[in-house]
């Protein structure tokens, strides 16, 4: 991929347009296309309900925080998060163990990988 992108997160209809032009840089409000017999042709904007008719969430009143621990799961030491059942035959799911806690030390000099 193209480090300069640092893969951003777009609309479809965005993808078509950059799809169609050739290139990252078309501006479907402004930028024509050019049709196979020479003449320009300018993309009409989407329509469709593909956006919440009063908008979307002002502020943070969608979250929804985590779920309280089981009983179980805090009565057998397993956490205070909710349960998490992988079944034990599961080729693709494993367990992962938790993270140490934080020494209280930062990491300095790593490299850091922008994809």
């Amino acid at each position: 991929g193209n480090p300069a992108t640092h893969a951003f997160v777009t609309s479809p209809e965005l993808v078509m347009a950059f799809v169609m032009a050739g290139d990252l840089t078309f501006n479907p409000e402004k930028d024509s296309l050019v049709g196979p017999n020479g003449a320009e042709i300018r993309l009409a904007p989407p329509r469709g309900r593909d956006l919440p008719e009063r908008g979307y969430v002002p502020d943070d009143a969608a979250y929804q925080g985590p779920k309280a621990a089981s009983a179980s799961a805090s009565a057998n030491g397993a956490g205070q998060g909710p349960e998490v059942v992988i079944d034990p035959r599961s080729e693709r799911l494993q367990a992962l163990a938790p993270f140490p806690a934080w020494d209280g030390r930062d990491v300095r000099g790593a490299a850091v990988l922008i994809k």
